[in-house]
């Protein structure tokens, strides 16, 4: 008489990892502690060489123009200050919001010309958080490092930040427009995120264009990311029966970038606010086809600036850029 005696066999206890893997470390941790130091490096030297930077020829103009702005805030409207100057400046159709951040700043610390160093310092830095924060996006937290420390130390960019509060304040805001595009491409398909994405980017390209009317310019890239969609996608969804629904998602989205940034300007540009799309357009126009009689100098000629040659453009970024952005850039070409 045989007896079988089966034994269970004994269940394998898996102990979680008390400490994160050494991949994570490299992949994540350490290029978060380095950017981290980048912004701490770059907000410390915006405070210590603020003071060593000049002023340019328009500063005392925009600052002017600024405080005026502001009094219009505090009055309600009832101080029209900001619109007295003669119409052959221009002044109203140029955006006032950050020059009304810079002006808030200066009576807050009762110091003018150096608290407005700052103030665009700190905005350059923002710029560096910006196009981190795409790299990030795109590619993980060593893409957002390379990015934020090229930008960084790109001379043409830190070179302008203490004393260009309109073209560095444009620009760094013009790169929180582009991480809220990537945001809004990488999360079309999660409906969740949907809304609260396209309110994003409306008021970022309101704010952008509340300090530079070239920011519109964002549309345009919005429709030609939405033509190449249904370039792609288009067959598809009709053989899906999805066409109607995925044509009322992207006007949908298009319409809501375009109210909640025009909602913006309407808040953040007291001449939109008065008379909302005729006095939109003048600023285009005018912005477009500004009456400036300067002269540009460039390869040892004198141009006026309506007769730029066409190799104005890529030879002022080339002689202005590293060798690395240069390399780089025509790799990214290829």
């Amino acid at each position: 008489m045989s007896i079988n005696i089966s034994v269970a066999p004994t269940p394998v206890l898996h102990t979680p990892l008390i400490s994160p893997p050494k991949h994570a470390f490299l992949a994540k941790t350490l290029p978060m502690l380095l950017l981290g130091t980048l912004i701490l490096i770059a907000v410390t030297t915006v405070f210590s060489q603020a003071s060593t930077y000049g002023i340019t020829n328009d500063e005392a103009l925009q600052a002017q123009y600024g405080h005026y702005a502001l009094k219009w805030y505090e009055s309600l409207g009832k101080d029209r200050s900001m619109f007295r100057y003669p119409k052959d400046m221009y002044m109203p159709q140029h955006g006032v919001i950050f020059e009304v951040v810079v002006a808030v700043g200066e009576k807050l610390t009762g110091n003018q010309w150096g608290t407005r160093a700052i103030i665009c310092g700190l905005a350059g830095v923002a710029g560096v958080i910006a196009i981190a924060l795409c790299g990030l996006e795109l590619s993980g937290w060593w893409l957002a490092l390379v990015a934020g420390l090229c930008l960084w130390l790109f001379p043409r960019f830190y070179g302008s930040i203490y004393n260009n509060s309109k073209d560095m304040p444009f620009l760094c805001a013009s790169l929180f427009v582009l991480w809220a595009v990537i945001l809004l491409q990488k999360q079309w398909a999660e409906p969740e995120k949907l809304l609260r994405n396209t309110i994003l980017l409306g008021f970022l390209i309101g704010l952008a264009a509340s300090i530079r009317v070239t920011a519109l310019m964002w549309y345009g890239v919005l429709i030609c990311i939405q033509a190449l969609w249904w370039l792609q996608n288009g067959r598809q969804t009709m053989r899906d029966h999805t066409l109607l629904s995925a044509l009322a998602k992207h006007v949908g989205a298009l319409v809501m970038v375009s109210c909640v940034s025009l909602l913006t300007m309407m808040a953040l540009w007291p001449y939109i606010l008065l008379n909302p799309l005729p006095h939109l357009y003048d600023a285009i126009v005018v912005l477009a086809k500004y009456p400036w009689d300067g002269i540009v100098t460039f390869a040892g000629h004198a141009y006026h600036p309506y007769a730029l040659p066409y190799t104005y453009v890529p030879g002022w970024l080339v002689v202005s850029s590293p060798p690395a952005i240069i390399f780089c850039a025509a790799l990214g070409i290829i």
